[in-house]
This record gives C-alpha cells, sequence and structure tokens, in this order.
C-alpha cells in the first residue's frame, strides 16, 4: 500500500531539512575530486573515466563526461581538471597529474560556460533538419557533433574512432574483457532507420490523443486535497449540530457520519483499502435510506441512489468515461451535494440561502448517476421508451371515431354547404363545431394521460427487462420479462385490432349510415365504447401485469426471438382500421351562395346584445359619459347582421368608429391600457375593413368581411366593457384574451407601414443591449484575460484532479459574474431601447410608406446618433481602458494564469468602466443623449443625398 499523504508530507519535510543542514557544494566539489578525467588517447577523442581501485590492482576507467569540459567546474568548485591514466598508475601518479594551469583557472559564470555548448547543440541540430526526414549518415554525424559540444573532445572522422577496444578494462569485474563506447550517433541512426520507410517518405502524421485522465491517488500537492476534505466537512459543521441539538439522533449522526466519510476522500486511492474507498458512498447511501423512513423522499431517493453509485466509484466499478477530471469530480461533488441536500431537507434551516441551495444541489447531486451501473441506465431507457409507445397506442382507440367513421367527412360537408349560402351561418356552425372540437381534444389528452398511467404501472416489469437484457442477452430471463411485458402490450397499449375492433365493428353500420338519427346513435355508441376502454386501462393495467407474469411461465421454452423479447422491439400496428369506410358520403352537394337566411342574423344579433345587457345596464345605472361611449358601441354591433350591401356605409362604419374613440378614451383615461389599444387600432381596422367592400364587387368576399369585422369587433367591445366595469381577476384576464384573439380579424387590415413600424420598435431594444453587453463585458470580449483563466484551470486539473476544488472559487464567481453582465445588459437594454422605440416606430413606418423621403434618413440617424452617444459609445471605453488591456494580457510562464498584475489592470479597468457608466447615466438622464442624436438626424437629413 502507498504512504499515506500524511506520511508523504512529513518525508518531504525532513528531506528539505536534511538538504538545508548538509555542508553545501563545496562537499560536493571535493567528492568530484576523485574523478579523473580528459586523458589525452595515443588514438581517438579523449575518454572520460572514474578510478575503481580494485584488490590488488589499478584503478579501472569508466568512461563518463567530464566535468570540466561541461562548463561546471567553477559550480562545483573543483580547482582542478581530472585526467584519465593508465590502469597502473598509482595513487601518487594519479594525485602527481594534477596540472598546475588548472589551479590558476579564473572562475566563470555558469551561462557563459555553457553560451557556447548551447550555441553548438543549436548549430548542429539546425545543420540537420528535419530529424524524422534526414538520412542515416546525417543522423551519425549529429551524434558525434552533439557528442563533441558535450565532452569537450575533438569530433571523431568516423564512428570506428569510438570503439577502441580496451584490454581487461575493469580488472577482476569484467574478466571477458568489453567495449566501453557506442559509435557516435548509433542510436540516433538506427532510431532514423527503423522509422525511414522510404527516403522520400513524409514522416507519418500522429494524431493527438486526448490526455488520459489523472488515475486516483495521483501524487498531487496536499493543500488541493486539504481544501476538499475542509469543504465535506461544512454540512457537518452547520447543519448536524442542529440536528442533533433538536433531538433527531439519527439523521444528525448520519449527516456527521457522511460528512467525516466524505473528507476521507481526498486521501483515497486506489491502494487504500476497500472497505475505506467505499466508506464515504455507503454512508451517503445508509443517509438516503434513513431519509427515505423520515418521509424525505426525493433527497432521501437522490441521496441513496446517489451513495450506491459513489461506492460504486470508490471500489473503482464506474463505468462512466472520466474526461479528464470529469469523474472523479462528479464523484466528489455529487457526494457532497447529496449530503448537503438531505441535511437541508432534515434541519430546515431559515435564510434565503438555505431555501436557494436545495435547487443547485439537485443538478449537483444528479452528476452520481454517472457512476451508477449500464444496466440501471438499460432499466431505465426501458422503462421510459414506454411511455410514447403506450401513449400513442391509447391515443390511437380514443380518437378512433373520426377515423374509422365517416362521422367527420359527413360534418365537413355538412358545414360546407351552409357555409357558402351564407357566411353568417358561420355563427351557428361555430357553436356546433366549438364543443366538437373541445370533445375531441379532450379525448386525445385522455388518452395520452392514460398511456402514461400504463407505462408507470409496467415500469417495474419494463425496468427488470432491459436490465436483464443488457446484463443476460438471450437468457432465459430476459425471455420471461420479455413475454410478461408483451402480455400487456398485446391486450392493451398495442390491443386496438385484436380488442378494440371487435367491439367497434357492431356499431360502425349505424355510424357510417345515411340517416341522420342512426349516425347520432351510432356516434354515442362509438363514445360509450371508448369510455369504456378507458375504463378498462385504468382498471385492467395491474391486473394485465399480475397476468402477464404469472403466464409468462408458460413461456419459458420459447426460443429467444430479437424482434419480440428485446426491448426496443415494441411496435404499434398502425394499420388498424377494422374495415373499408365508405367512399362518399350521400348527402347532397353544397348549396350556391343566396340570401343569408334569418336566423344565423337573429344568433349574431343575440351574441352581440350580451356584452351589453351584462356591462351596458350597470353602465346605465351609474350614467356617465362612458354609458354614451359604450352604447354607440354596441347597439349599432347588434344591428350589423341586418345591414345589406344597400346600406349607407357610414352607417356600417358605425361599430368602427365607435370602437376607435372607446379606445382612445380608455387610453387618455389610462383605465386599460392594452384593452384600449386594442379597440383603438381595432377600430381603424373595421373602417378599413368596411370600406374596401365598396370597392369589391365579390358578393362572396363581401360575406367574408361582414363576418369578420362582426367578431374582430364583438371581441373587442367584450375587453372595453370590462374595463369600463374595472372587471379585474380572473374575469378580466379572460375578456381581454378574448379580444386578443379576435383582434387579428380586424388588425390584419391596417396599412402595411403600421406592421412595419412595430417591427421597427425592436430595433433599438435589440441595439441597445448589444451595446451595454459590449461595453460591460469589455474585459471578456475585448482581452484574453478569461482564456487564460482558463489555460490556468487546464493547468492544475492536468496536474490533479483535486485541484478543481479549489478552482471553483475561481471559477464559480467568474461564471456569475459573466451571467450577470449578461443580464443587466438585458435590463438595461430593454429600459433604453424603449426610450427610442417611438423613433423606431417612425422610422420604420416611413420606411414603408415613403422610403426615399427624408424622414427616414432623419429618424434613422437620430436614433443611431442616441445610441452612439450614450451606451454606444464604446470607443471611448476603449480609450480610457486601452492603456489597461496591455497588462490585462499578461500572463505566468507556466501555469498560463493571469498575473497580479493583469488582476490589477483589470481591476483599475472596471473602476474606469465605472466613470464611462456613469457618462452614459448623465448623457441619458439629461438628455444630451436625445439631443445629440436630433442634432445628428437634421444634419443628415439635410445633407445632399445620392
Amino acid at each position: 500500500m502507498s504512504p499515506h499523504p500524511l506520511s508523504r508530507a512529513v518525508s518531504s519535510i525532513l528531506c528539505v531539512a536534511l538538504a538545508a543542514a548538509a555542508p553545501g557544494l563545496p562537499s560536493y566539489a571535493a567528492a568530484a575530486g576523485v574523478v579523473r578525467l580528459h586523458a589525452t588517447a595515443p588514438q581517438g577523442p579523449a575518454m572520460t573515466a572514474l578510478p575503481v581501485l580494485g584488490p590488488g590492482a589499478g584503478p579501472a576507467s569508466v568512461p563518463g563526461v567530464s566535468v570540466s569540459n561541461l562548463g561546471l567546474t567553477s559550480l562545483l568548485d573543483v580547482s582542478a581538471a581530472p585526467t584519465i591514466m593508465p590502469p597502473s598508475a598509482s595513487p601518487a601518479a594519479l594525485s602527481a597529474a594534477r596540472p598546475a594551469a588548472a589551479v590558476a583557472a579564473p572562475r566563470v559564470s555558469p551561462a557563459a560556460a555553457l553560451q557556447p555548448v548551447t550555441q553548438e547543440v543549436s548549430a548542429a541540430l539546425e545543420s540537420v533538419g528535419e530529424l524524422g526526414s534526414a538520412s542515416p549518415s546525417s543522423m551519425s554525424g549529429l551524434g558525434r557533433r552533439l557528442e563533441a559540444a558535450l565532452t569537450g573532445a575533438p569530433a571523431p572522422a568516423s564512428s570506428g574512432d569510438l570503439t577502441a577496444p580496451i584490454s581487461d578494462p575493469m580488472g577482476e569485474l569484467v574478466p571477458h574483457g568489453g567495449q566501453f563506447a557506442r559509435p557516435a550517433g548509433d542510436l540516433i541512426r538506427q532510431a532514423a532507420e527503423a522509422e525511414k520507410v522510404t527516403p522520400a517518405a513524409a514522416p507519418p502524421s500522429v494524431e493527438k490523443q486526448p490526455s488520459s485522465p489523472a488515475p486516483r491517488g495521483d501524487d498531487a500537492p496536499f493543500w488541493p486535497k486539504l481544501i476538499a476534505s475542509g469543504l465535506a466537512v461544512a454540512p457537518a459543521a452547520f447543519l448536524s449540530w442542529p440536528l442533533l441539538a433538536a433531538g433527531s439522533i439519527l439523521m444528525g449522526g448520519l449527516v456527521l457520519a457522511s460528512s467525516l466519510a466524505l473528507t476521507l476522500m481526498p486521501f483515497l486511492d486506489e491502494s487504500s483499502p476497500k472497505i475505506l474507498r467505499a466508506l464515504p458512498g455507503l454512508a451517503v447511501a445508509g443517509l438516503g435510506v434513513a431519509a427515505l423512513a423520515s418521509g424525505l423522499y426525493w433527497p432521501g431517493a437522490f441521496a441513496a441512489v446517489g451513495g450506491w453509485a459513489l461506492a460504486r466509484y470508490g471500489l473503482g466499478k464506474s463505468e462512466a468515461p472520466e474526461h479528464g477530471s470529469l469523474g472523479s469530480l462528479s464523484a466528489y461533488f455529487g457526494g457532497v451535494a447529496a449530503l448537503t441536500l438531505v441535511s437541508l431537507a432534515a434541519a430546515t434551516p431559515a435564510g434565503w440561502l438555505a431555501a436557494a441551495l436545495p435547487y443547485a444541489a439537485y443538478p449537483v447531486a444528479s452528476l452520481l448517476w454517472l457512476h451508477l451501473p449500464s444496466w440501471v441506465g438499460s432499466g431505465f431507457m426501458s422503462a421510459l421508451l414506454t411511455i410514447p409507445v403506450s401513449a400513442r397506442g391509447l391515443v390511437r382507440v380514443m380518437t378512433a371515431v373520426h377515423r374509422d367513421t365517416v362521422l367527420l367527412e359527413r360534418l365537413t360537408k355538412f358545414s360546407e354547404r351552409h357555409w357558402n349560402q351564407s357566411r353568417w351561418n358561420g355563427v351557428w356552425l361555430a357553436v356546433m363545431w366549438t364543443p366538437i372540437v373541445l370533445f375531441e381534444a379532450l379525448k386525445w389528452l385522455a388518452g395520452a394521460a392514460l398511456g402514461v398511467y400504463v407505462a408507470a404501472v409496467q415500469a417495474p416489469v419494463n425496468f427488470l427487462w432491459g436490465a436483464s437484457f443488457k446484463l443476460f442477452p438471450r437468457s432465459k430471463a430476459v425471455v420471461y420479462l420479455a413475454e410478461a411485458s408483451r402480455f400487456v402490450f398485446d391486450n392493451l397499449q398495442n390491443g386496438k385490432a385484436a380488442r378494440f375492433n371487435p367491439f367497434e365493428t357492431k356499431f360502425l353500420p349505424l355510424a357510417n349510415s345515411p340517416v341522420f338519427v342512426r349516425r347520432v346513435l351510432g356516434s354515442l355508441a362509438l363514445t360509450a365504447l371508448q369510455l369504456g376502454w378507458a375504463a378498462y386501462a385504468v382498471l385492467g393495467a395491474p391486473l394485465l401485469s399480475l397476468a402477464g407474469l404469472m403466464t409468462a411461465f408458460r413461456r419459458l421454452g420459447v426460443t429467444y426471438d430479437e424482434n419480440r423479447h428485446a426491448p426496443s422491439s415494441r411496435r404499434l400496428n398502425t394499420k388498424d382500421s377494422p374495415g373499408d369506410k365508405p367512399t362518399e358520403p350521400t348527402d347532397p352537394p353544397p348549396a350556391e351562395p343566396g340570401k343569408p337566411p334569418l336566423a344565423p342574423k337573429l344568433i349574431a344579433t343575440a351574441l352581440a346584445l350580451v356584452p351589453a345587457v351584462y356591462f351596458g345596464l350597470p353602465l346605465v345605472a351609474a350614467f356617465s359619459l362612458k354609458t354614451l361611449l359604450y352604447a354607440s358601441l354596441v347597439l349599432p354591433l347588434a344591428a350589423m347582421p341586418f345591414m345589406g350591401p344597400r346600406t349607407p356605409s357610414f352607417l356600417k362604419s358605425l361599430p368602427g368608429n365607435a370602437l376607435g374613440w372607446n379606445g382612445l378614451v380608455l387610453l387618455v383615461s389610462g383605465h386599460a391600457i392594452l384593452a384600449g389599444l386594442i379597440a383603438l387600432l381595432g377600430g381603424w381596422g373595421f373602417e378599413r375593413y368596411i370600406a374596401s367592400l365598396d370597392d369589391d364587387d365579390n358578393e362572396k368576399h363581401r360575406f367574408d368581411a361582414e363576418l369578420g369585422a362582426f367578431f374582430g369587433a364583438l371581441g373587442s367591445a367584450v375587453a372595453v366593457g370590462a374595463a369600463w366595469m374595472g372587471l379585474t381577476g380572473p374575469w378580466g384576464w379572460a375578456a381581454l384574451g378574448f379580444a386578443g384573439v379576435t383582434s387579428p380579424l380586424l388588425l390584419r387590415h391596417l396599412p402595411q407601414w403600421v406592421f412595419s413600424g412595430i417591427r421597427g420598435a425592436f430595433r433599438p431594444v435589440s441595439k441597445a443591449i448589444d451595446a451595454w453587453h459590449w461595453g460591460i463585458s469589455f474585459w471578456s470580449n475585448d482581452t484574453k484575460f478569461i482564456h487564460h483563466l482558463l489555460d490556468h484551470a487546464r493547468y492544475w486539473l492536468n496536474k490533479s484532479y483535486w485541484n478543481g476544488v479549489w478552482l471553483s472559487v475561481i471559477w464559480v464567481p467568474t461564471g456569475l459574474v459573466v451571467a450577470a453582465e449578461f443580464l443587466l445588459a438585458a435590463v438595461l437594454g430593454v429600459l433604453t431601447g424603449l426610450l427610442r422605440a417611438p423613433l423606431g416606430i417612425l422610422e420604420g413606418a416611413y420606411q414603408e410608406a415613403r422610403p426615399a423621403g427624408k424622414a427616414v434618413i432623419f429618424f434613422r440617424e437620430a436614433t443611431a446618433g442616441w445610441l452612439a452617444s450614450a451606451e454606444g459609445s464604446k470607443t471611448v471605453l476603449d480609450k480610457m481602458v486601452g492603456p489597461f488591456k496591455a497588462a490585462m494580457n499578461e500572463t505566468a510562464p507556466v501555469s498560463g494564469r493571469p498575473t497580479l498584475k493583469a488582476v490589477g489592470a483589470l481591476f483599475l479597468a472596471r473602476l474606469t468602466q465605472l466613470l464611462w457608466l456613469a457618462g452614459v447615466v448623465l448623457m441619458l438622464g439629461s438628455g444630451a443623449a436625445l439631443v445629440v442624436g436630433l442634432v445628428r438626424g437634421v444634419q443628415a437629413a439635410r445633407a445632399p443625398q445620392k
């Protein structure tokens, strides 16, 4: 087992102390004095050797690197360069061989001593060029030059110069002799020959592989682990003691134990005992089980499942891919979040922070699910994928009437005939179609809800089916669970053809009958049959599930079939029609347009009188100007269905004029802004709508126009009446909603430049948001400060994933600052953009109405100048913070983090930014920015245009 991090830290401190107490570099110089190098051989380069005194023999020479030739003599305080001596030399001779010139050699600095060597090595590498494509001879020459540069010996003429054999080189230590040197560059030449395929072939491109994740228990620094351990203590320090003090010994003790167990997690590695590695997960799982028993279902479930996953991670059984530090940090932060979640739910501390933390703890705690077994994910997917299949199967039954019968076709033909006869028939046709559409929508929603319910009942069996399919594919367990689930699926979700159609076919002749009474009876019977199927689904789902588990035993001998026993094999039978429908309804063909009948007009008049009675009578009781205004609206509207083609245009326009005046008074008096705006614009659209009828000879289009104008004005009349009555609450919002739904029938007839102006109101808002964002977030957009923070985070995460704990102290506030800047820019942009919205509306309107006029230029340039002199003055901000940008981009050479100078420059740039913001607020608040914009607009409009 590897030593505990505490012991490693103590060992490191002891080593530092011993190094500090050592005699220093002179002792190493004395040790180097016994090395004898640089002997002049008669043939070949100088060899370096270390004298080894054998028993009764001369010293043996071990080739090495000369300290003096490397220029390190002055560093080691070696007073003389050692020389090589023959094996028979005595110790006295060795001492006498010391050159006198070496004693008087002047001291040189290490940089000056190493500079010639560095220049020679650089020149040698540049002469060869690309190593991967160099020839073996070039590689050999490179090796000789590098050896000559490092040893100080003259470069040999050939590789054979370095292969001088030595007779009895080490005496008794090497009895058979040997050879101590290899040709210079021999290893480099062999490597080049092994890698080289053809002389002209380019070196193979090696795809960069992703960095492997840091292993658990790596030799990471001690202090990140200590920080991570301290963070895990926080729940115990702040939340366990209130539980213990309140008498909750079990929950408080489990919170304390789980917190202490998580403190061990940073100090555990793969060599730690398994019980210690699994202890944090077991503690969190036990806390989750206790929370479930206490009624804390969601926090307890997250902690129980998460504790299991955390224990698997500790034991090294996690199947989640760990990209860099993701797997390890997800386990740690997920465990702390699960512990915090249960602690907050059990202790229920007061304060906004305690109320907000669970919302952040849930997603963080779910990170532990990455470490669950793969069969758990397969089981969940099998259960979840049942939901859409089950919902579609039940919906097909609950909406079978309009697919399997001709009732919808007959009703459509009937409606077309009366619609073509008179558009006013649309009033009672709408009354007929509205409940039918609502009832069909309710049946569709009921089918979807029943499908979800049946899938929930089947969830345990389907989960086991998916899990066993992952663990034991093609096994008997898979066949058994598949047959059990298929029993419910075939008889309920996919049971329309086999179970529902036999009953439906008994009533289809009635529903498809040409006789109206028989059709009504058939449709009622089919609806009752659908309601019975809904009851069958509610009551039969649990019973069918139990029956499926029992009947599946009889199918154990069935051979595994991929198309039946795989969880993904469930398919709905969409060809479930019980038979062919009649090809053509027998109703008479649609009638030609004719004189509008009286009945639909009376119905339309009655609809218009409803708001007149409901809102008008109370207004009459409190007689005032609004009584007259509202009466002038609803009374002409009630008479509108009886206005024919010969009715004067001013009478037809009375509802529109009254609607516009009601809206204008509402806006001026401030009673209801939205209702007044809808009424004002709707009245204008009504007038244009009716006026267009005089120029249209198409009687069919005239009917369309009159009906649309009536319903549009009716919706606005309801909203105006509710506004005059001061109706609030749900009914007031319902009246306003009804007006909003029907208003497009009138607004669609407004001039096109109105819609262009409305679109133009949004342009200043979007431009203001962009301008504020570029100004507020200049430090992240215009500098590399945040990119350097990313480089710094990658550097430390590559060293140890536990550095992610203290890096979160940097990145959580940074992320919050970036998000806050975006939200602040959005809020300020909406506020200042709405100030310029009137100019944007006028610009858009004139752009559509008179695109070549000077008014377009004036409003466009005035809006742009207003923006540029306020929050759009980014160039002013750039000049103010320009002196700090270069310093903000400075980084540390190793980790890539922003330097202290960069942080200080950012702080000063932020202070300067406050001055810019103050100037923007002053320009906006004083109106100076508006004046600048108007002046710029006048100048642009007066300038000669191309």
